[in-house]
């Protein structure tokens, strides 16, 4: 319950300011729709595209460059 209530209050709130213009609705770049991820259990589902968030967010490639950077902190909170 505790993982389920951080995810829609931590982690969404992260992945919608800073992924979701490449990676939700009718724009999901490298076929990555973070926007239908609603719940944990729908994460669970899909675990290898976590580990590539996780990858790419670790080590500075999402988001790219030219985009607007999660302080260190909301980094700490997407890994």
């Amino acid at each position: 319950e505790a993982l389920d209530r951080d995810f829609a209050t931590k982690v969404q709130p992260l992945l919608a300011a800073y992924c979701h213009e490449c990676h939700a609705g009718n724009v999901t770049e490298a076929e990555i729709d973070f926007a239908k991820f609603a719940t944990l259990a729908e994460v669970r589902k899909q675990v290898k595209t976590w580990q590539r968030l996780r990858d790419v967010v670790h080590t500075g490639d999402m988001p790219p460059r030219e985009a607007r950077q999660p302080p260190d902190v909301e980094r700490q909170v997407l890994l």
